[in-house]
């Protein structure tokens, strides 16, 4: 099957990667310490496997109220697409998840990168407005509707740590962060619904920035020479759309680096009228972290 191979390269490309960087970095990160007051870099490649919903908002081109041919969706018409919930291995075409930061002491600045590539996931018109007011339908009407997604997150940030005591850390961050989608549907109805199509199709594309503020860092368990760990991060941003995210899980760390397994929870709103809105991705993550 389509996900099983793409979800299997994926895992391959993440292990080879993760085989390479670990022969390059652990003659020269063994028991790094990253406050030492040197230049010391992080990278952590990882995978995600997230539960997705949301609500798509189309808006098809042209006036509203302009002239359209029979059987098509009148210009201007909104279309508002309930997706999921989807599984992300399922749905996947392309994926690339990864972490880097540069550190000095107590400062550091760090990136974050989310993109992937979806096709074919379930979904539902659930309403349309072709300049009369909105009309809701029931998810029921849906013959055969389904939509592609693909996104773009990149998170950069500046730290401070606050707190560093064995591997117990606190660092506060601000930056900003860059959300990008596109979309389409395809959708087949039961019927038309007065000048809504029973068959058509819509897309739309969107790019906005919001400025973030949070706090990540690790807390030890056990005593001090414990290497088991719980990494965590939480932060929300706003300005030009919603978004927060939490994340949590346990973690073991080598000489070279750390294996993490956490549960993440992203939710992004650009606002209601456009692309993307109520939007969730949750789901457990598996990162390995190399620091020199």
């Amino acid at each position: 099957m389509k996900w099983r191979w793409t979800g299997l390269r994926m895992f391959l490309a993440v292990v080879s990667l993760a085989g390479l960087l670990c022969s390059l970095v652990t003659a020269a990160s063994a028991d790094t310490n990253m406050y030492d007051g040197q230049w010391r870099f992080t990278f952590v490649p990882y995978l995600w496997f997230p539960t997705i919903n949301g609500t798509l908002n189309f808006t098809t081109p042209g006036p509203r109220g302009g002239a359209n041919l029979p059987g098509q969706t009148p210009p201007g018409t909104n279309v508002g697409v309930t997706l999921g919930p989807n599984s992300y291995l399922t749905n996947l075409n392309f994926a690339f998840l990864g972490y880097f930061e540069v550190r000095k002491s107590n400062w550091s600045v760090f990136a974050d990168l989310i993109t992937m590539s979806l096709s074919s996931q379930t979904s539902e018109v659930t309403t349309f407005d072709i300049g009369q007011g909105r009309v809701n339908l029931d998810p029921s009407v849906n013959t055969s509707t389904s939509s592609s997604f693909s996104t773009t997150l990149a998170t950069l940030a500046g730290s401070y740590t606050v707190l560093h005591q064995n591997n117990t850390t606190l660092d506060v961050f601000a930056g900003a962060q860059l959300a990008s989608a596109n979309a389409g549907v395809s959708w087949t109805l039961t019927g038309p619904r007065g000048m809504f199509p029973q068959s058509g199709t819509a897309s739309g594309s969107q790019q906005v920035i919001a400025g973030i503020g949070g706090i990540k860092g690790n807390i030890q368990l056990g005593g001090a020479d414990s290497r088991w760990f719980i990494p965590y991060l939480f932060d929300v941003g706003g300005g030009g759309f919603t978004t927060y995210q939490a994340m949590a899980g346990i973690a073991y760390a080598f000489s070279w680096g750390d294996v993490a397994l956490t549960y993440r929870h992203l939710y992004i709103d650009m606002g209601s009228g456009n692309l993307v809105q109520n939007f969730t991705m949750s789901g457990p993550m598996l990162g390995v972290g190399f620091h020199w």
